[in-house]
Formats: structure tokens, sequence, C-alpha cells
């Protein structure tokens, strides 16, 4: 009840997702519901998010340019 929510939820696993969202969606207050997750080794590619150079590729893909 920290800062006068009275609807909480914290999930652990991927099973209590279902509830989670359905406390959110169905709740007639404010609610909040802490996702727990454990730390991973971070992704071996490096994405670019470069907005300008996002638009070029986005651009190319819808083109076909990009095959």
């Amino acid at each position: 009840m920290g800062a006068g929510i009275r609807l909480t939820r914290t999930i652990e696993q991927q099973a209590g997702l279902a509830a989670g969202a359905r406390l959110i969606r169905e709740a007639n207050a404010t609610s909040f519901v802490l996702l727990r997750v454990k730390p991973t080794d971070p992704p071996s590619v490096r994405r670019n998010i470069d907005p300008p150079a996002g638009r070029i590729r986005f651009r190319a893909a819808l083109s076909g340019r990009d095959r």
C-alpha cells in the first residue's frame, strides 16, 4: 500500500504475467505491478539505435532494396 496504491502485485515467474495484466486492465483504481526479472548477459549483437540510420534502413526495407 505504498504511496496510497491499494492494488499491487509482485510477479517473479512467467506464470504470473496473465494475472498481473488482468489486474492492470480490470482494476477500477490505481494499481501497480512489479515485475522481477533475472539479470542476463547483454546480447552479443550491438544494435544501431541512431534515428537517421533507422529511418534509412526502414525506407530501404519498404522498397525492397535491402535484399
